[in-house]
């Protein structure tokens, strides 16, 4: 984007990302869940009501500590002192959720071992069933091979999830030959779809008259509602443009925004994502962007689901390198529609709504004013990368470019199951973290024969 490349930040130790991450723990809207059943056909259980179960199951709820003088609302609201409950993944003692408690505690078990410094690199097949698993020294070395009783069981995460596959024979036909890698499955989907929370430009504005200590509940009014902008009713968000927008979706031919040798199974299901999201554009239960306020009165824009697509892919040249992230950003300009309705939004908000705090514009400046110009900032600021990627691995039909079935298999072979955030077809309107938990929840349901 703009000739610009961002470094990639996974966690690179035991556990994962579940070292480094932010702890915020939020669902996503039931809409959101059920769109994912819409994509995986008739009969799907990847729904609201499939998935709930496992959300509960998965965590506890402890009350918040008590602080003098100050009452948390039970709603999220924030309260007239701006003040809410947003839970975290600690326990009572505030101990996180991480490698060590995940994975070092169960040590002792006998149906458990832990293997550190090796990264495995290929599934192994006998026929068209996973056999083993290989791995090799981070530094490099002899592999070693460990052989699977009854399935294999790949948790890479979107990023390397798609690496492992296609080193391993699953993926594009064509990129594997490319690379000299045999062919075990051809599934386009491997490495396509993917998705993150980009972050956009920041609107900042300061005080001419500091308000007083009961400030404007202008945006709290408004955080009651939900629409294209997250929170926020439709009306009030772009009332001149949300329509415009959401037609302008619709009537696209979104081949024209995909790579150019995207196969075809692929197009077809990303048109299927495309009718839904244009059509939930159009109403309120799905928020296609959400930003973060901070003082000085600061927002910074959060796009919850894109129209981009990019990929992740292995290098050809290179197959047992780092993988190619490919973010597309921008290249679908729905993208950069809704950043510039953003953008206008928070202006007429601070300038109008909060006029009689004397408010004046510090970012982006009074010389940024058409659509260009506006389009150029969206361009120069944008951040493709949010920490939530998913979806080089998306359960849904083969025919529709997906990579797993209903019970995670992967299409194609036999053996070999994906449990982790690849799997999610769409991003949702938050955090990715109790999600995945409950997809391994789920999954593990399914592995222990639970349907």
């Amino acid at each position: 984007m703009n000739g610009k490349t961002f470094p990639v930040v996974v966690g690179h130790c035991v556990g994962g990302s579940s070292a480094i991450n932010g702890m915020a723990v939020m669902r996503g809207t039931a809409k959101e869940y059920d769109i994912w059943a819409d994509l995986g056909g008739k009969g799907s259980t990847w729904n609201w009501n499939g998935l709930l179960p496992y959300f509960k199951k998965r965590h506890s709820t402890k009350p918040s500590k008590k602080v003098p003088g100050l009452e948390f609302p039970k709603d999220g609201a924030a309260g007239s002192h701006g003040v809410f409950y947003h839970p975290i993944s600690m326990d009572a003692q505030d101990q996180r959720s991480y490698a060590r408690t995940g994975h070092w505690d169960g040590l002792n078990r006998p149906n458990y071992d832990m293997v550190v410094g090796m990264k495995a690199n290929k599934i192994n097949f006998r026929g068209n069933k996973a056999e083993s698993v290989r791995f090799v020294p981070k530094e490099g070395g002899n592999f070693t091979t460990v052989k699977a009783k009854k399935e294999v069981i790949l948790s890479a995460g979107a990023l390397h999830t798609p690496q492992i596959l296609q080193l391993s024979g699953i993926g594009p036909a064509d990129l594997l030959e490319a690379a000299g890698i045999d062919v075990k499955a051809d599934l386009p989907g491997v490495g396509a779809n993917f998705q993150d929370h980009p972050i956009g430009p920041n609107v900042t504005y300061v005080y001419g008259i500091q308000p007083p200590s009961k400030p404007s509940t202008g945006l709290l009014d408004l955080a009651r509602s939900q629409g294209l902008i997250a929170f926020i009713n439709l009306p009030v968000t772009a009332p001149n443009s949300y329509k415009a927008i959401a037609t302008k979706y619709a009537s696209q031919d979104i081949s024209d925004y995909l790579p150019n040798d995207t196969a075809d199974s692929v197009i077809v299901g990303q048109r299927v994502m495309q009718n839904i999201f244009a059509r939930e554009m159009l109403k309120k239960e799905v928020s296609f962007l959400d930003y973060l306020v901070a003082g000085p009165p600061t927002t910074l824009p959060i796009g919850l689901h894109i129209a981009s697509r990019g990929t992740v892919n292995i290098n050809p040249a290179d197959p047992d390198g780092e993988v190619i992230v490919d973010y597309r950003a921008l290249s679908n300009p729905i993208d950069i529609d809704l950043m510039i309705a953003y953008v206008k939004f928070m202006r007429t908000h601070f300038s109008r709504d909060l006029a009689e705090w004397n408010t004046t514009e510090i970012r982006p400046g009074l010389d940024v004013q058409t659509d260009a110009q506006l389009e150029q900032l969206v361009r120069a600021e944008y951040n493709p990368q949010g920490y939530h990627p998913i979806g080089t691995a998306a359960k849904m039909p083969r025919a529709l470019g997906g990579v797993v079935d209903e019970e995670l298999f992967v299409h194609g072979v036999k053996g070999l199951r994906v449990v982790d955030g690849s799997i999610m077809p769409t991003t949702i309107g938050g955090t990715t973290q109790l999600t995945v938990y409950a997809i391994a929840e789920k999954a593990a349901d399914m592995i222990k024969g639970r349907r």
